[in-house]
């Protein structure tokens, strides 16, 4: 039998994970931390290396850097948060619009014209 951690609990374990280490190297690391932190609690508690970077998307204290990789694949949701993608349009010199980009609306991730995905994610701790 397993328990699913509260949102609070896992925001928690990732500020006092990040006060301690500063910056994690990538997601599965900080999975690893976090749930480490939460069987401390509780021997039951289990979650997703997802669900660990969504709720840390929704934290001020924390930054995340994405190392992205060219990929065939256009993106249609957020990669860190998992929300839609707004498409960044400028105006050229005969008032054509083109496309330059996408931009998420709630955590601000943003990418060029380019079709990337994510290759390494990196937590660090705002100042």
């Amino acid at each position: 039998m397993y328990k699913i951690p509260g949102e609070e609990e896992i925001g928690s374990a990732i500020t006092k994970i990040l006060e301690k280490y500063r910056e994690v190297e990538s997601q599965k690391l900080l999975h690893s931390l976090v749930l480490k932190k939460l069987k401390e609690q509780n021997q039951y508690y289990m979650l997703s290396e997802d669900r660990v970077r969504k709720i840390a998307s929704r934290l001020p204290a924390v930054r995340i850097f994405v190392e992205k990789r060219k990929t065939d694949r256009e993106a249609k949701k957020c990669y860190v948060c998992g929300s839609e993608l707004e498409v960044l349009k400028v105006k050229d010199l005969y008032g054509n619009e083109a496309a330059v980009g996408k931009k998420c609306r709630v955590c601000g991730f943003k990418m060029d014209r380019k079709n990337l995905m994510p290759r390494k994610y990196v937590f660090l701790k705002r100042s």
